[in-house]
């Protein structure tokens, strides 16, 4: 797209000396008529820019002219820069660019929609516009370009695009009224002094995509309250990138595991910080009946399981039922509110779904146009619940999970894994007394029995003998060593065992452990054998 772009850019470099220009409803188009293309350009004249547009204005994705249909990709640089007689803008679907400076200096320009179609914004498009109070900028953008909206003194609020990648320089400079700011998940980059300026700023969200905050970014932010940061590692950025703000005074909330890390920071420790939670509410009728903070990251099972327990609670009007959560009950990533639908039980088609492991069942009713999340959910459920051999793990469901339409079975698809072999070694007195390899997973008891077995038949140094190992039996996870402390003989002390209470014999044969344990024979992998 972007080479498309260019593309038509220069194109329109070489023949725009021929084209013609045209006014109509009050705007003037260079037309490119080798393309059908057209771009709204200034219309200066002794007046002023566009002194003939008065308050509301449209700009169309296409006009006809001389019955050919002309598509409106551009609105040009400087195109309406100074009007000062314009008091709202709407740009149809269909325009992808808005030129350096195109609205810059509109005094009385308060409101601008944009349509999604719009993926480049240019240097200033929107800056020194004093009346703009907010701004929703479409998802496509990636970039926000250098002083976009810098000293729009009475922008309030602005909405990022979640594709947004990088906020330029000064990109929001001096806008004084801006009280909060959301940055999207996916943007990586803050130049300098993006938000220099912002005096009113009280609230920033930076997500953990940010890899790089440049100098004075806040600076002189001097109402900042609360930062919520969801970086785990603590960015490394200058002393200046919040200049003029009493940090002290700020609060800096943070992932969990990372609040020691942010205190020991050279720069962010100058906040107050905490941990970082948000708000999940639960609303009936209108009314917030349930809400609880909650961690960041905790995921949408936790959520769900809250869930479960205030729909218990709800009082259902006869001849209706609860159906769903609104949005979808999803992880904690920001504060939220879920609804609860409520409608007619006539409208409600309860379906079954089941899912099967070998012998184990379970099933399930759940609405007609239950999201598939739910339907994960129980799946998660049913397999904390069933027995899985060690050697087995799960693959997949069959057929796939999917939102609920009807009557559905999910079989659970396990495979063999492969299991790495560990080597435990027993030390007495500096030397290997027994080195063996046991299968990953091998219980701590069995570990225990070839100890025993190697204490009980060890050759000891003159005057001493066993006291105990250094430390206790573990299930077989990794190699291990276990090293035998010996005491003077006569000492006095009585000998400490880890010999477990169940009365049990063991024996090496052939470099194998063979285990009595309540009258049954154990080989070295806990296995029962005649």
């Amino acid at each position: 797209m972007r080479k498309i772009f260019l593309l038509f850019a220069a194109l329109c470099c070489t023949i725009m000396v021929n084209a013609e220009e045209i006014i109509q409803n009050g705007i003037r188009y260079s037309l490119i008529k080798e393309y059908r293309q057209a771009i709204v350009v200034s219309n200066k004249t002794s007046q002023g820019n566009y002194a003939n547009l008065q308050g509301k204005v449209t700009i169309p994705a296409s006009i006809q002219y001389d019955g050919t249909t002309y598509n409106i990709y551009i609105i040009d640089k400087v195109a309406f820069c100074q009007c000062s007689t314009i008091t709202s803008v709407t740009i149809e679907e269909g325009v992808y660019e808005i030129g350096i400076g195109a609205f810059r200096s509109c005094p009385n320009l308060e409101s601008v929609t944009l349509p999604e179609s719009v993926n480049s914004i240019k240097w200033a498009a929107f800056r020194d516009d004093a009346r703009l109070t907010s701004l929703t900028l479409p998802k496509g953008l990636q970039v926000i370009p250098s002083e976009m909206c810098s000293y729009c003194p009475s922008l309030k609020s602005i909405t990022l695009p979640e594709n947004l990648v990088a906020i330029d320089t000064c990109a929001f400079l001096n806008c004084a009224a801006l009280t909060s700011i959301v940055i999207p998940n996916k943007t990586a980059l803050i130049c300098n002094q993006a938000f220099f300026g912002c005096t009113s700023l009280e609230t920033v969200d930076i997500p953990a995509s940010v890899a790089s905050i440049e100098e004075k970014a806040f600076h002189g932010c001097y109402n900042l309250e609360t930062i919520k940061c969801r970086i785990t590692s603590p960015l490394s950025i200058n002393a200046n990138v919040f200049e003029n703000v009493v940090c002290a005074n700020v609060s800096l909330h943070v992932p969990n595991q990372s609040v020691n890390a942010y205190k020991a920071h050279s720069v962010w420790k100058e906040f107050y910080v905490l941990p970082l939670n948000y708000t999940i509410s639960f609303v009936v009728n209108g009314a917030t009946v349930y809400s609880k903070p909650m961690e960041w990251g905790t995921p949408a099972a936790t959520v769900k399981e809250e869930a479960k327990a205030v729909e218990q609670q709800i009082s259902i009007p006869a001849g209706k039922v609860f159906k769903h959560w609104n949005p979808e009950i999803t992880a904690v990533t920001k504060d939220q509110a879920y609804e609860a639908v409520i409608e007619a039980n006539s409208t409600i088609t309860k379906c079954t779904i089941s899912f099967v492991y070998g012998s184990k069942y379970a099933s399930f009713l759940l609405d007609e146009g239950s999201p598939k999340s739910d339907v994960e959910y129980l799946a998660e459920l049913f397999l904390e619940q069933i027995y899985v051999p060690m050697d087995m793990k799960f693959k997949y469901w069959e057929p796939e999970l999917a939102a609920v339409t009807d009557n559905q079975t999910y079989n659970a698809v396990f495979g063999y894994i492969y299991l790495n072999y560990y080597t435990i070694k027993f030390v007495i007195d500096g030397k290997t007394a027994l080195s063996v390899a046991l299968k990953y997973g091998t219980e701590d008891w069995v570990v225990e029995g070839y100890a025993n077995a190697v204490a009980a038949n060890a050759v000891y140094p003159e005057g001493m003998t066993f006291k105990d190992w250094d430390k206790y039996f573990n299930k077989v996870t990794e190699d291990e060593t276990y090293t035998a402390r010996l005491r003077p003989i006569g000492e006095g002390i009585e000998e400490v065992s880890q010999e477990s209470k169940v009365k049990s014999q063991k024996v090496i044969r052939d470099g194998q452990l063979i285990i009595e344990r309540n009258g049954k024979i154990y080989n070295a992998l806990g296995t029962e054998v005649q």
